[in-house]
């Protein structure tokens, strides 16, 4: 990555320049720094340089050092037809690896220059670790008190099971506890392994009552199986993993759960082995930003599942009827009136609709419409219906009783 840079000009003469960087990674520490300051005048120059670069490796534990320094000095002295340049200088390189400590120191001086070595010198470093202290030290722990887990041979808390959604009370999160209670509506689980998997199992299910399948209605992933681990020093090809789940019904009836799987990034740190170089340095590529294995398998989220019946239950038809009750009904019976003899003779519209009587009626009808919430409208112009000669019927309508007693409209 770029360093942070420094060009400073103290004066004239004097001109000091140098470069630093820092980076923390995933199973490293590296920094370094170079400093070099010229003074020049005429034809006399002086300068100091100093540089160092620090790397610190965690599992296995491993560290390299280098720093260099050179100080001199030369100038230039004219000798009639032509011009002399005269250097004298003084560099000492140190480079410091471990365990075991080994190292070699570099002396210039002048014309001549010669290397000491110290230590265990070019011997093979360590650069492995076995797998009970990978699973002790760079993984989570169970708590004080939980059994050993059997798949890892260790205390290594390798996976969890967490309510994803639907938790209404968390109770404890000891194994083999009652540890929630979920609402059934809506509940999910999901698996989070910490060491990724290259394949799954859903047939532990022995009762026979629990069924697992993977989400029909999502499309498979593009899953990465291509990791081992790299502080034991265990390729793609020598390493295994499988996450198992299992799910134990105790009410005898036939469960189902869709299953979608889980892809993240882990940190290439631990799940890619990589070469060394002599001296134990790993060839890690770009440490900033190539960093993580993509789509490796992590877990899955479980969601319980039912299927959907292709017909409704049957429904009693008297559920589907209509009936209005009778005290919701908006209208009242008058006494029953039963004629003896024709109210009505030669009486039509157009010689009653603006009799007197006719005109006092009808605002207090219109009224009593619209008192029971009927929507009309109470502007009503019948003076067309009182005259034969523009009324559009051809004949006129005679009035006879139908049961009511006779009121003029």
């Amino acid at each position: 990555m770029p360093r942070l840079g420094i060009d400073w000009k103290v004066d004239s003469h004097l001109v000091i320049r140098g470069n630093l960087y820092f980076a923390l990674t995933s199973n490293a520490i590296m920094a370094g720094g170079l400093m070099e300051a010229v003074w020049q005048s005429g034809g006399i120059r002086a300068w100091f340089i100093l540089q160092a670069d620090f790397l610190i490796m965690w599992k296995p534990f491993h560290y390299d050092i280098v720093a260099n320094t050179d100080i001199g000095a030369s100038f230039t002295v004219n000798l009639w037809f032509t011009k002399k340049t005269i250097t004298i200088h003084v560099g000492v390189g140190l480079h410091v690896w471990g365990p075991e400590f080994s190292g070699k120191a570099t002396i210039h001086v002048a014309i001549i220059s010669f290397t000491i070595s110290f230590g265990a010198g070019s011997q093979n470093k360590q650069r492995t670790i076995g797998w009970d202290e990978f699973t002790r030290e760079m993984l989570p722990q169970l708590p004080d008190g939980a059994s050993q887990n059997l798949q890892t041979g260790s205390n290594a808390d390798v996976c969890k099971v967490l309510v994803a959604n639907g938790l209404l009370s968390q109770l404890s999160d000891k194994p083999g506890e009652l540890n929630w209670i979920v609402n059934a509506e809506n509940f999910e689980l999901t698996t989070d392994a910490i060491i990724p998997s290259k394949e799954w199992d859903f047939s532990n299910n022995g009762n026979d009552k629990i069924s697992i399948v993977l989400d029909p209605d999502i499309a498979a992933p593009l899953q990465n199986t291509d990791f081992g681990v790299r502080p034991v020093g265990l390729d793609s090809a020598a390493f295994t993993s499988r996450q198992i789940i299992e799910i134990i019904n105790d009410n005898g009836e036939v469960s189902t759960f869709h299953a979608t799987p889980i892809l993240k990034n882990v940190p290439k740190g631990l799940w890619q082995k990589v070469s060394f170089s002599p001296n134990g340095n790993p060839n890690v590529g770009d440490p900033v930003n190539d960093t993580t294995l993509k789509d490796v398998l992590t877990g899955f989220n479980l969601v319980p599942y039912k299927d959907c019946p292709a017909n409704t239950l049957p429904i009693n038809l008297e559920y589907l009827q209509f009936r209005l009750d009778p005290e919701l009904q908006h209208y009242w019976w008058t006494a029953a009136y039963v004629p003896l003899t024709d109210d009505f003779k030669d009486e039509t519209v157009s010689d009653t609709i603006m009799a007197t009587k006719a005109q006092a009626n009808r605002p207090m009808l219109l009224s009593a419409i619209t008192d029971l919430e009927f929507a009309i409208d109470t502007h009503i112009n019948v003076v067309e219906l009182a005259d034969p000669e523009s009324y559009y019927l051809l004949a006129s309508p005679l009035f006879r009783l139908l049961g009511e007693e006779k009121t003029k409209l």
